[in-house]
């Protein structure tokens, strides 16, 4: 007994509390309580789950399926409007066809009308037919035996004709050879014509720059008729004040220059005067 309670003394707290719960008889339902717990930790993590899954998965596919309510609803709304619509049209159109039969109807009354009128008039038109062909008939017979002799002598006259016109096409042939023949030498002319302007164009051409080249030639005449008369009209004032020697006859150099003025003027053309 003493061992026991020195066992007891010597217990830690937690087994002191378990042999005082399991005296009491507490301990069962402690047993009980963590059961209970642990089975309430189990419901909210399966509680947990069942919102993740709701949060995750049902959630946006309740929302995906009342979009898509929506969007039928609006699609069965616009299908009915739709269909109300394809009624009232459907309604319209038979309303106008019966309106357009009943027009067709009465024009059609109309034309079977004019139709009995124009067979009406077609038989009295047939019958005034028959004695207008009756008449023409009788007149024909008279003009036939009237026009006998004058048919022959028709007949007579085209056969003339047709001789004649024998005649005209044959001479009509011969016309046309000769013209054709004509057209041939007239087109042999126009070639050597344009040939003949062609030359023309050339002369043209040529005299145009012999006529450059001839008043290229009188600038340069002109130049050198001016040139001279410089020269002459020089020399003339050296003539005048020319130095006479002792002998009474002018320099040596003052006749050079005389002698070679007196050249120039022989060698230049007639028509150049100074």
């Amino acid at each position: 007994m003493q061992g026991r309670i020195t066992k007891v003394l010597n217990m830690k707290p937690a087994e002191i509390l378990s042999m005082i719960e399991e005296a009491a008889g507490t301990r069962l339902y402690e047993s009980k309580k963590q059961a209970t717990l642990k089975l309430i930790e189990k419901k909210e993590k399966k509680v947990a789950e069942i919102h993740k899954i709701l949060t995750e998965e049902i959630n946006p596919t309740l929302e995906k399926l009342r979009k898509e309510r929506e969007e039928y609803m609006r699609f069965t709304n616009a299908k009915n409007e739709c269909d109300k619509l394809n009624r009232r049209v459907i309604a319209y159109d038979y309303k106008m066809a019966e309106a357009s039969f009943a027009q067709s109807q009465t024009k059609s009354e109309e034309a079977k009308e004019q139709l009995k009128q124009l067979q009406a008039d077609q038989k009295q038109h047939d019958t005034e037919l028959q004695d207008i062909k009756k008449k023409i008939n009788k007149q024909i017979g008279k003009k036939d035996k009237e026009q006998g002799s004058a048919l022959k002598h028709m007949e007579e006259a085209v056969a003339g004709l047709s001789s004649d016109y024998v005649k005209c096409d044959v001479a009509a042939k011969h016309a046309r050879e000769a013209l054709d023949r004509d057209a041939a030498q007239l087109q042999s002319l126009l070639s050597g014509l344009d040939d003949l302007h062609r030359g023309i164009a050339d002369k043209c051409e040529r005299h145009v720059a012999a006529g450059a080249k001839l008043a290229d030639a009188e600038k340069k005449n002109d130049a050198t008729k001016e040139k001279l008369r410089m020269l002459h009209d020089c020399f003339e004032t050296k003539s005048i004040g020319l130095s006479v020697g002792a002998s009474g006859k002018a320099s040596a150099a003052d006749q050079l220059m005389r002698t070679n003025i007196q050249s120039l003027l022989i060698g230049m053309p007639q028509n150049i005067v100074i």
